[in-house]
């Protein structure tokens, strides 16, 4: 298992931390890139008026950062996840989406909040992007899994999928699930970047 490196130098954002983080932790006072912690899981507080040496460091040897942000925001979270990141969370999170988002990034899968997630997508799947050109994917779906693929590519949530669909939401998550397995897709973003490479995984 991944170690936890905790970098928080705000004191109300480190307390917060120390009490949610259900396993062992070591806590770092410097971010910066060393070979014996190229196994652990980096929690950063982002502080915006500081230098990001570090941080950019760390991306640069590819290091799986979790990103905390005071005032999270969708342009700040997609900018930093265009440069590495692979998670992004509310430097208050519950301890509950704490343990999701650590156990997320450690099988590999991106964290962040469902606005940001419908961005990227959105931003995958826009009109500017040539139309993938295989789409034998539909074989290996029900009808009702294409219809849900269709309205992820377009960025819904599965609230929007639900209303669109005359589903329940628990419905929604359900077909996900299956769609993500079939298509050994780690999350939503990873399934949408494999259908536009379809070509490529089908060969």
């Amino acid at each position: 298992m991944k170690n936890i490196y905790l970098y928080a130098p705000q004191n109300s954002v480190a307390e917060h931390w120390h009490k949610a983080l259900r396993e062992p932790f070591e806590t770092v006072s410097r971010l910066s890139y060393e070979a014996e912690k190229a196994d652990g899981v980096w929690v950063v507080q982002y502080q915006p008026d500081q230098p990001p040496e570090g941080l950019t460091q760390l991306l640069a040897q590819q290091q799986p950062v979790l990103l905390l942000s005071n005032q999270p925001s969708e342009p700040e979270g997609l900018t930093w996840l265009r440069r590495g990141i692979r998670g992004y969370l509310n430097s208050f999170a519950h301890a509950d989406v704490i343990a999701q988002a650590i156990s997320a990034i450690r099988q590999g899968n991106i964290w962040v909040g469902q606005n940001i997630m419908q961005a990227l997508i959105q931003g995958l799947s826009s009109d500017d992007m040539p139309p993938a050109g295989d789409t034998s994917w539909r074989e290996r779906l029900s009808q009702r899994e294409i219809e849900t693929v269709e309205a992820i590519l377009q960025g819904k949530s599965n609230r929007e999928i639900a209303q669109a669909m005359q589903i329940t939401e628990r419905t929604v998550k359900s077909h996900v699930h299956h769609i993500l397995e079939k298509l050994e897709a780690k999350d939503r973003l990873n399934l949408v970047i494999k259908i536009q490479n379809w070509h490529k995984f089908a060969l």
